[in-house]
C-alpha cells in the first residue's frame, strides 16, 4: 500500500504542498486536536489515493498553513514539497542511447590509405606517353629484325603445349596497346640512384601482386646475331595509299636511300642494355634500344633508394634498408592470344606465402618506381666492358 500522503489546498485552487512520506502521526493529531486544527481546517482522506487533503477555511490563514508545515517538518521521515501541477503529464523521457566504444588510442600497422587519382601517363597530344623521347620510335606492336628465318618465326609462333616444363601464361584478353594506363615515364632527380638524370618507369596507381604493368616491345631479332642491320617498320595504311596514288618514292629518295653507308645502318646488338632473350633455346632474343615503349624504362633494383626514406634522410638504426633490397616486378615471357606468338613483358612479383596485410593487397604502391633484376650477368658482363675501355685508354 502506497504512503499515506499530506496535500496543503487553498479552496478552489491547484494544490500547493505535497509530502510523499509517511505521514500518519501528521494525520491522527490533526483529528485528535479539533480545537486547535478543526475550526480552521477541513480534512478529507481519498482512500482510492491514500491521500489526506487538508483545505483550510477561508479567509485563508497563512499562519496556521506554516503550522501544518513546521508541525510536519518536525516529524521524522517527512518530507514536504510542492503538489504536481494540474494538466497534461510531461513527456516521458526518451531513453539515452548508449555511447559509442571507445576508440582505441593504440595505432594498428595495417592502414587503409585514402585512394589518390591516378598519375597521368600520357602526353597532351594522347597518342604518347609521357616524358617519351621525340628521337626514339613508340611501337605498339613488335619489330622483326630482316635477319629472321621461317624457322625463327615458326618458333616464335609455335605454343608450348599446356603440361610442357614451362608452360606460357597468356596476356590478359583486356590488354589494350598503346600508352599504358598503369604506369609513368618519369625522371630521376634523387642523386642516390644510379640511373640519376636519366628516366624511370613508375606505378601511376596501386598494382597488385602478379599484375600485369606493361608488354615489352622492341625488335624480335636472331639472339645469336651478334650485328643488325636497319629497323623494318611495317608499313602504314596511309604511307600505302600514297605510294599507289603518286607511283612509289621519287627517284630522288631512292637514291638517297641506297646511298646509305653501311656504317650508318650497322647495329651491335652485343653492346645493348636493353636486349632480351624471348627464348634462349631458339634464338629469339628482343631488343628495345632503337625503338620500343614504356617497358624500355624498367630499371635494375641494385642501388635504387628506398620509397619509405626521403632523399637526404639519415639513417637512425643499421637495421634501417635506404635501398631496395629485391625487385618488385620481373620480366616475363607470355603468349599473345590475339597476334598468336611469344611475348615479352613485365609483372608484378607476386606476394609471397609469409605476406600479410597490404602487402598481400599492394604489390607497387603508387608513385613508386618500377624495379627488376637484369641478373648478376648483366653486370659482369657491364663491368667486363668497363675495364676493357678502362685498359684501351
Amino acid at each position: 500500500m502506497e504512503p499515506l500522503s499530506i496535500r496543503l489546498c487553498e479552496p478552489d485552487t491547484p494544490t500547493l504542498f505535497e509530502n510523499s512520506a509517511a505521514v500518519a502521526y501528521l494525520a491522527s493529531e490533526l483529528h485528535m486536536n479539533p480545537g486547535v486544527w478543526g475550526h480552521n481546517v477541513q480534512l478529507t482522506r481519498n482512500p482510492g489515493t491514500n491521500c489526506l487533503i487538508v483545505t483550510p477555511h477561508w479567509p485563508f490563514d497563512l499562519c496556521l498553513v506554516v503550522g501544518i508545515i513546521g508541525y510536519a517538518l518536525s516529524m521524522p521521515g517527512i518530507v514536504i514539497g510542492c503538489g504536481k501541477p494540474k494538466g497534461p503529464k510531461p513527456p516521458k523521457p526518451q531513453p539515452r542511447k548508449p555511447p559509442p566504444p571507445p576508440q582505441s588510442t593504440a595505432t594498428s600497422h595495417i592502414q587503409t590509405p585514402k585512394l589518390q587519382p591516378p598519375l597521368p601517363t600520357t602526353s597532351p597530344c594522347g597518342t604518347l606517353p609521357l616524358n617519351w623521347p621525340s628521337n626514339l620510335p613508340y611501337l605498339t606492336a613488335p619489330l622483326f629484325s630482316p635477319l629472321l628465318t621461317p624457322s625463327h618465326y615458326s618458333a616464335l609462333r609455335t605454343r608450348p603445349p599446356a603440361d610442357s616444363i614451362e608452360p606460357l601464361d597468356e596476356l590478359p584478353a583486356d590488354y589494350v596497346a598503346g600508352p599504358c594506363k598503369k604506369a609513368v615515364i618519369l625522371p630521376i632527380t634523387d642523386k642516390r640512384h644510379p640511373a640519376c638524370g636519366q628516366a624511370g618507369l613508375f606505378a601511376a596507381s596501386d598494382l597488385k601482386p602478379g599484375e600485369l604493368v606493361v608488354r615489352y616491345l622492341g625488335e624480335i631479332h636472331p639472339g645469336g646475331e651478334e650485328w643488325g642491320g636497319r629497323l623494318v617498320f611495317p608499313p602504314r595504311e596511309d604511307e600505302e595509299e600514297e605510294e599507289s596514288a603518286e607511283d612509289g618514292k621519287t627517284d630522288e629518295v631512292k637514291q638517297m636511300a641506297e646511298e646509305e653507308t653501311e656504317e650508318q645502318v650497322k647495329y651491335n646488338y652485343k653492346q645493348s642494355d636493353y636486349d632480351l632473350w624471348l627464348d634462349h633455346a631458339l634464338d629469339l632474343a628482343i631488343d628495345a634500344a632503337r625503338c620500343g615503349n614504356e617497358a624500355r624504362f624498367v630499371n635494375d633494383y641494385r642501388g635504387v633508394p628506398n620509397p619509405a626514406f626521403s632523399p637526404g634522410y639519415k639513417p637512425q638504426s643499421k637495421k634501417e634498408e635506404l635501398f631496395m633490397k629485391r625487385p618488385n616486378a620481373e620480366f616475363k615471357v607470355v603468349w599473345d592470344p590475339l597476334r598468336q606468338e611469344r611475348a615479352m613483358a613485365v609483372y608484378v612479383l607476386p606476394a609471397g606465402k609469409k605476406a600479410v596485410g597490404r602487402v598481400r593487397e599492394v604489390g607497387i604502391a603508387r608513385g613508386e618506381e618500377v624495379v627488376v633484376s637484369y641478373g648478376k650477368g648483366f653486370w659482369e658482363g657491364r663491368k667486363a666492358e668497363e675495364e676493357e675501355e678502362g685498359y684501351e685508354g
